[in-house]
């Protein structure tokens, strides 16, 4: 037991002057300015990108949905940094923990269709709010050339 405190005392010393004398570099710190001494809270990897994981990165993506707009889980995906992340897109907005704040009702599928699962309160609940937003829908699938987000010409009006 002495011996593996031992190791883990010397590998937190070593983090410590690791994070104190090599500082991270600018485009792997936080927003937030940190003193360096939190790395040793974490694992060095840790520190060194962004203290946002893919949840939140998916939850900030889809605060931008403006009302009346809809964005595809692959488009979520796409604006996270990983296009094959369509699946972790539907679970996390599937573990919303913020429904009032994070409009995950404003993501559809590729084609259009809402979903028709429970987590929205039940059957056609999304459909309702969307059309409270303004959205048409045309066979049970909105109309992705007029709603769609385009993140792209979101200021183009400036």
């Amino acid at each position: 037991i002495m011996n593996y405190a031992l190791k883990f005392t010397c590998s937190l010393f070593l983090r410590f002057l690791l994070v104190l004398f090599f500082p991270p570099k600018e485009k792997y710190r936080t927003s937030v300015p940190l003193p360096h001494f939190w790395g040793l809270c974490k694992t060095p990897l840790l520190w060194y990108y962004n203290n946002m994981n893919t949840f939140d990165l998916i939850y900030d993506a889809v605060k931008r949905i403006p009302k009346g707009r809809v964005a595809t889980y692959g488009q979520i995906a796409k604006h996270v940094g990983n296009p094959r992340y369509s699946r972790v897109v539907g679970f996390a907005l599937h573990v919303n923990p913020d429904p009032k704040n994070i409009p995950c009702h404003r993501v559809v599928n590729r084609f259009g269709k809402p979903s028709s699962a429970f987590a929205f309160g039940g059957e056609n609940m999304q459909i309702r709010l969307l059309e409270n937003e303004g959205v048409t829908f045309t066979d049970g699938c909105v109309d992705l050339k007029k709603h769609l987000w385009r993140p792209e010409h979101e200021n183009a009006d400036d």
